[in-house]
């Protein structure tokens, strides 16, 4: 874990520094001078004020500095400007998204495209698009991707096979590419799903081993969905395992690999308090190098409904967004923290709020964890048009997670609601700084939307 641990007063007015257990550092602006919309706005309590140190794990507050974008103690600042697609008017261009830190891999579905996005001159570029005979018209391709150094994949969900007609909710595919000496993306193989049920709606990728899932598979009695360990065994990439579980509910329709751990969400597993709970499910790789569940993530709490449409791992950390979340009122949303303690179990404190309580403002429908970060979309509806706003939270020296800035996009009004509701997350990507919001129906008008995607740097965060 990564700890707020010292605060050190470099001057008598102006900044201060953060130095955390691991050397790392950020600058933040303390209130009584002009911070930046790219600050974060902190206090510097009584005894700092004159740039003393504070004690280890002293806890900080927040204030309004005066003017350069800081309000009700957070920095607040405009998205950086939207990337259209290159595909077209009705390309639904950001459906999915990842990055590596050196390329992002974008999906659209409408376009049967996915583009890879590298930087020149410090602009975010499309250098090749992946299409595939594996990915027809009709067939989602770019549902899902994922992408990690030279290697991508591509998901194409209602796919039967190169010449098969599509059909949604049967089949489902996925296409891995590789990027050769000269740069140029190389198809490598297809390979389609062993029990259909739109295998490739999601996908994760971590050096040598993937995760696909199928939320509508049916392999075992009682339980709905699959997701499939694959791996990369001489030239070949070969499902080694089938993940399921009795009593879940589209198993598969969120997955992540790290390391020897798999992750899987669910989105309408019965919970003990609700009948529409989810869940996401941890599997661990053992010696004889199968996969055995661990734990199922599930909270107590009846206001929660669709937990585990969506998370993002990083460590020993799972942050799980549920815009479903009711408080008090449906949509409103919230994120979940999980950390594993010393024993193997994951324990959450509870549920992060959103920065505004808005019905369907659906908090948590884009979430992402970098260490000790956790950023999260909503919508505020308060405002016309409805923007989107990107929140980011750090954990605190006491374990709270504490908003500490917010970008707002006003022309991302439209995620995800005209493309499948709450089935299609507003999507979201990151690598080092930079996080990548994927829009789908950005633009939607009569039946098209082109979409778009915005990169934010965020090392000012």
């Amino acid at each position: 874990m990564r700890w707020l641990s010292l605060l050190v007063g470099l001057a008598a007015c102006g900044r201060y520094h953060f130095v955390d257990a691991e050397d790392a550092s950020v600058d933040a602006c303390v209130a009584g001078t002009a911070c930046t919309p790219a600050a974060i706005c902190w206090t510097g309590l009584t005894t700092c004020s004159t740039g003393d140190p504070c004690a280890l794990d002293q806890m900080l507050d927040q204030v309004a500095c005066p003017g350069g974008g800081c309000a009700s103690g957070i920095c607040v600042g405009p998205s950086d400007p939207a990337l259209g697609p290159a595909a077209g008017t009705n390309a639904y261009f950001g459906t999915s998204v990842d990055s590596d830190g050196l390329r992002i891999l974008v999906g659209a579905v409408a376009a049967n495209a996915a583009y890879v996005l590298e930087q020149n001159n410090g602009q975010w570029a499309v250098t090749a698009t992946l299409t595939s005979s594996w990915g027809p018209a009709g067939s989602d391709f770019g549902a899902a991707v994922a992408i990690q150094g030279d290697l991508a994949v591509v998901g194409s969900r209602y796919s039967r096979g190169p010449g098969m007609p599509t059909a949604s909710g049967t089949g489902g595919a996925i296409v891995i590419f590789e990027r050769n000496a000269q740069g140029q993306w190389i198809e490598q193989q297809g390979l389609l799903g062993p029990d259909g049920g739109e295998f490739g709606n999601a996908i994760d990728l971590d050096h040598g081993r993937m995760v696909v899932g199928a939320e509508y598979a049916t392999v075992i009695a009682n339980g709905w969905g699959a997701a499939y360990i694959i791996e990369q065994q001489g030239s070949a990439w070969t499902i080694v395992s089938t993940l399921t579980a009795v009593t879940a509910d589209r198993l598969g329709h969120a997955v992540q690999v790290s390391g020897d751990r798999a992750f899987a969400g669910s989105l309408w597993d019965p919970g003990p308090v609700s009948t529409e709970t989810g869940a996401v499910r941890v599997w661990e790789r053992q010696a004889d190098a199968t996969w055995l569940q661990t734990q199922t993530l599930q909270p107590d709490d009846l206001r929660v409904d669709a937990f585990g449409q969506g998370f993002s791992v990083d460590g020993d950390r799972i942050a799980v967004g549920v815009p479903a979340f009711s408080d008090p009122d449906r949509g409103t949303g919230a994120v979940y923290v999980y950390s594993r303690d010393a024993s193997g179990l994951w324990q959450t404190p509870g549920p992060i709020a959103p920065p505004l309580k808005q019905r369907d403002g659906n908090f948590g429908r884009g979430v992402l964890l970098r260490g000790d970060r956790v950023f999260a979309t909503s919508i505020d509806w308060s405002s016309t048009p409805s923007p989107v706003l990107t929140s980011v939270y750090r954990v605190m020296p006491s374990g709270e997670w504490l908003e500490v800035g917010r970008r707002i996009d006003p022309g991302g009004q439209d995620n995800g609601f005209a493309y499948g509701g709450i089935e299609v997350d507003l999507q979201m990507a990151g690598a080092g700084d930079d996080i990548v919001v994927g829009y789908p129906v950005r633009g939607y008008s009569g039946g098209r939307a082109p979409g778009a995607i915005v990169v934010q740097n965020t090392a000012g965060w």
